[in-house]
């Protein structure tokens, strides 16, 4: 008879707390990063929310939301990724791949694999 007792038992108050907001605005997107208390009945988490507005939408979006414990391995990811981004800009080597102990560069964009050695030897992806 516990789920009895539970319905008269009293609700349990969740409540959050917004402890500072930053913004970054650009290009027409609003960021907000929000730090947070979590009250969920007598334990209290603190976490970070990232929510985004766009112009002209009127509404909020909400894109993550991480534990405390998380916010550090999560920031070092977006600079991980920052790093890619600009790493990538410009002339990148294309991946190689060995045939009949030849070496080709493999050219998704062209559909072909071309001769390292020399370029004018081309193989198509589909031959027709």
């Amino acid at each position: 008879m516990q789920w009895i007792a539970n319905l008269f038992r009293p609700k349990r108050k969740d409540r959050l707390d917004v402890i500072e907001t930053f913004q970054h605005e650009l290009d027409g997107v609003t960021l907000i990063v929000t730090v947070e208390d979590f009250h969920l009945g007598e334990d209290v988490n603190r976490r970070v929310a990232l929510d985004a507005y766009f112009d002209g939408d009127g509404d909020y979006y909400p894109v993550a939301v991480f534990p405390e414990d998380h916010v550090e391995a999560t920031i070092a990811l977006l600079i991980r990724a920052q790093e890619f981004m600009h790493s990538t800009k410009g002339v990148r080597r294309l991946p190689t791949v060995c045939m009949c102990k030849t070496q080709y560069f493999v050219d998704v964009r062209l559909r072909e694999l071309r001769n390292v050695n020399d370029p004018n030897h081309r193989v198509p992806f589909d031959e027709e």
